[in-house]
C-alpha cells in the first residue's frame, strides 16, 4: 500500500511515505470506511473516511494510529484525487 524511506536528524526520525488508497464504487458508500492498515517507519496507520461528512455533509477524512499509545509527532498532508474531473482534486 505504501513505501517509506527514513533519514536520521538529531533525536528526530524524518520519514518520507506516500500510500495510496483506492476506493471501488465511492458514490455508493454513505457510512465510515477503513483502509487497510499500513507502515510508515515503524508505526502502523490507517485511514478513516465518512464519504458523508463526519458531522456535516462533506467528506472527512482521518489518519488513525494502530496498536500503540505513545503517539509520535507527526506531519503530514492528505490528497483527494477526483478521476473525473481533476478540478475537485484536494491536498490539504
Amino acid at each position: 500500500m505504501g513505501t517509506d524511506t527514513e533519514a536520521p536528524k538529531g533525536d528526530i526520525a524524518v520519514v518520507s511515505s506516500r500510500v495510496k488508497w483506492r476506493i471501488e464504487n465511492f458514490s455508493k458508500l454513505s457510512k465510515m470506511h477503513f483502509s487497510d492498515t499500513f507502515s510508515v517507519g515503524c508505526h502502523k496507520w490507517r485511514l478513516l473516511m465518512y464519504p458523508k461528512g463526519a458531522i456535516q455533509g462533506n467528506l472527512s477524512l482521518y489518519l488513525c494510529a494502530v496498536g500503540f499509545s505513545n503517539f509520535p509527532y507527526v506531519d503530514f498532508y492528505l490528497g483527494v484525487i477526483n478521476q473525473f474531473d481533476n478540478s475537485y482534486t484536494v491536498r490539504k
